[in-house]
């Protein structure tokens, strides 16, 4: 890596993943240890465009190890909650 490529920021380093969807975009640098959550919505036009986001940074996070765990905590609860009601639903479609 050149020394100029060094000194870019991580968002021009590398491909992020992404997800979208209308609600959502997630972008995940996993070298430069950045989460950003974006917000989406749509004008009157219909066209998507993207509203208030976040960007949680790896090595932030884990300075405040209490803040990284809740975050830990809260994401599983909601997993945990979906695979949940998806295991409700598979048996009631069973049950017809």
């Amino acid at each position: 890596m050149s020394k100029t490529e060094k000194n870019l920021p991580y968002w021009e380093k590398e491909e992020p993943e992404v997800l979208i969807n209308k609600a959502l975009q997630i972008k995940h640098y996993e070298e430069g240890g950045a989460l950003q959550l974006v917000m989406r919505g749509r004008d009157k036009a219909g066209n998507s465009y993207n509203k208030k986001g976040v960007n949680l940074r790896k090595h932030i996070l884990q300075k405040e190890p209490e803040l990284l765990e809740r975050l830990a905590c809260i994401f599983t609860d909601w997993y945990d909650e979906y695979l949940e009601e998806e295991r409700k639903q598979k048996n009631e479609e069973v049950k017809k």
